[in-house]
């Protein structure tokens, strides 16, 4: 699992007690998700108070406040990630297990305008994972009081698929040889914090033979097959165009490719190292970065390793499938491209070549059958006028 998200929340006011005819059942949830940061507390009566990030009771959003008509007893404060700035919550990125970490401090107050003793304040931690790892309950004191509980959390991680559809969009029908395609990577389920990059595919048929068509300098090894790819500006789908094409024992290609998340840049995120910006996404990637152990001079057509599971060690193997129905597409078809007509120039040439040779030989023939007239004529002349002279 790419992303683990867990959270610490420890109590850091007096012991619980009866505050105003109401106080908190248990220990409030906390919530990581990949947009925004949630905190949940149940009350035994409606509560009317308020709940707030230390030191941003006045800001909007980091604050909430519940009137009694409101008729709730499980008051939430929501925080957007793109407000993390804005409510002072602190970010910390740990380079030697690529973690980021949100820690803020959370009151919630039995008083929708007022400080009073039965006040409690929870000290929050998300922590945004690379890869699997167990959560230990390490504990992080404030001040000097003893952590009451310790919550985890479990998030998905980022869903992404890859599929084959015509330029226009359209379901794919009748496939033939040369006909144009494109490849499309998404992100099933797009957030403000995550996007894709695709980092290399290879095209494999159903017996196994295989060739690498985007390869580990994300470079594109054939360009008469497959385009550059090209990312949306959000970074959650990218595109590549492909001319459809096949091994010679098989009318089915496999094309399997790795893709791995990455982190969209917003306003406030900041880098500490600059060996971290291979984590960022971009819409033009920077392939030194991506692979700087890999050499331009490697790539060939034909590769004996095709794996991909070593390109990253957060890839995603995707794959998908097309068979083609018929041996070559239209003429028609293929003429809307330069790719196109790279494709249908030998058989275009070809045909003008014997375009040509049957023209040579029609006039060989019309020049063969009008020399034998005319000798024939002139024999008939020379007969006869030999007759005449004898007579």
């Amino acid at each position: 699992m790419w992303l683990l998200l867990t959270s610490l929340l420890f109590l850091i006011s007096p012991a619980l007690s009866k505050t105003l005819d109401n106080q908190l059942i248990g220990t409030p949830e906390v919530i990581c998700g990949p947009d925004e940061l949630r905190v949940r507390a149940t009350t035994e009566d409606v509560f009317e108070g308020q709940m707030f990030i230390k030191r941003r009771r006045r800001v909007s959003e980091c604050a909430i406040v519940y009137a009694y008509d409101s008729n709730s007893t499980t008051p939430e404060l929501v925080i957007k990630l793109d407000q993390i700035s804005a409510c002072g919550i602190e970010m910390k990125r740990n380079n030697e297990d690529k973690s980021l970490e949100l820690a803020a401090v959370v009151s919630i107050a039995f008083h929708p305008q007022l400080m009073t003793s039965g006040d409690r304040s929870f000290a929050v931690h998300c922590v945004y994972m690379q890869q699997q790892m167990t959560v230990a309950t390490n504990v992080d004191f404030i001040s000097d009081i003893t952590p009451k509980a310790v919550l985890g959390g479990t998030a998905s991680p980022p869903l992404l698929s890859l599929s084959i559809s015509t330029p226009d969009g359209s379901p794919l029908s009748d496939v033939k040889l040369g006909n144009p395609l494109m490849l499309v990577w998404t992100m099933e389920q797009p957030t403000p914090l995550y996007g894709l990059r695709v980092l290399g595919c290879n095209a494999v048929s159903a017996s196994g033979e295989g060739m690498r068509v985007i390869d580990n300098s994300c470079s594109i090894v054939d360009h008469q097959l497959v385009s550059h790819v090209s990312y949306s500006e959000d970074a959650t789908r990218a595109f590549a165009d492909l001319r459809a094409f096949k091994f010679p024992d098989s009318d089915e290609i496999i094309f399997q490719c790795a893709v791995r998340p990455c982190i969209i840049k917003f306003d406030h995120l900041q880098v500490e190292d600059t060996n971290d910006s291979e984590d960022l996404c971009t819409t033009s990637p920077d392939c030194s970065h991506l692979f700087p152990s890999l050499s331009p001079l490697k790539r060939s057509r034909r590769m004996t390793d095709l794996s991909l599971d070593t390109l990253h060690p957060s890839a995603h193997i995707l794959d998908t499938k097309i068979t083609l129905t018929e041996e070559y597409g239209s003429r028609t078809s293929m003429q809307n491209s330069p790719m196109a007509s790279a494709l249908t120039m030998d058989s275009s040439s070809s045909s003008t070549d014997g375009n040509c040779i049957s023209q040579v030989f029609a006039y060989s023939v019309i020049s063969a059958c009008t020399f034998i007239i005319i000798v024939s004529v002139v024999i008939i002349l020379i007969l006869r006028r030999n007759e005449t002279t004898i007579n």
